[in-house]
């Protein structure tokens, strides 16, 4: 049913096009292959996107199961479901619309025991993270980002770094090597204890990133 969706006997399909601008339309209503929309905030993007997901579906150009629409945050995902459910016949949408965050996890679970995790997997949320690191602190090497006045009072700034990491593909390993680079190029000269000093702090933050990366695999953990 939901592959062949057709709209009742004598209903109009929906007016998608409807209020775009003729930028907006063009890119609704654009062919095959990859597009690329610059365009600042209020401008109309989410609208669009929405309005491209309909259109494909009333022109027959995809089924709603092949389409998949991914955003930043849920009100923005909820909107557009909302939005494409009242503009496709009777309401039938198959169509992926989901957070990139829900996304990622949808895949991740679905194939867990091809990576070689468990499909329990908990997803740490922000707020989580914090609480996981504090309850762990003292399982974690540091000396320095540690202070014995606020044993927490670079927690926030660990993920931080942690997250940069993870989104720059830098494994615990690959980030020991770098600070590894760091102590050997340290050298002699007039700013020679300033690299030594950050040779320092990455040699600490090295095994805690592995570390951390460790606990959150014996916990049944992840985060984002």
């Amino acid at each position: 049913m939901t592959e062949q969706l057709a709209f009742g006997l004598g209903e109009p399909k929906p007016d998608i096009l409807g209020g775009l601008t003729d930028e907006q339309r063009r890119a609704v209503e654009h062919g095959a292959g990859p597009l690329l929309i610059v365009a600042g905030a209020g401008t109309g993007k989410t609208h669009v996107l929405t309005a491209r997901v309909v259109h494909l579906i009333a022109a027959g150009a995809a089924k709603p199961h092949e389409i998949l629409a991914v955003t930043f945050t849920e009100k923005a995902a909820a909107g557009m479901q909302e939005r494409v459910d009242l503009n496709t016949p009777l309401g039938l949408n198959d169509a992926a619309i989901k957070t990139f965050h829900g996304f990622g996890d949808e895949v991740f679970r679905e194939f867990a025991l091809e990576l070689g995790r468990s499909g329990e997997l908990r997803v740490l949320s922000s707020a989580e993270q914090v609480i996981f690191v504090r309850e762990h602190l003292y399982d974690l090497p540091l000396r320095r980002y540690r202070p014995a006045g606020d044993p927490l009072e670079y927690v926030r700034a660990l993920l931080d770094l942690f997250g940069r990491a993870r989104d720059e593909d830098v494994s615990p390993d690959e980030y020991a090597a770098h600070a590894k680079k760091l102590r050997d190029a340290v050298g002699v000269g007039i700013d020679a204890d300033v690299r030594a000093d950050d040779a320092d702090a990455q040699e600490e933050l090295a095994p805690v990133y592995q570390a951390y990366t460790a606990l959150k695999e014996k916990e049944g953990v992840i985060d984002f």
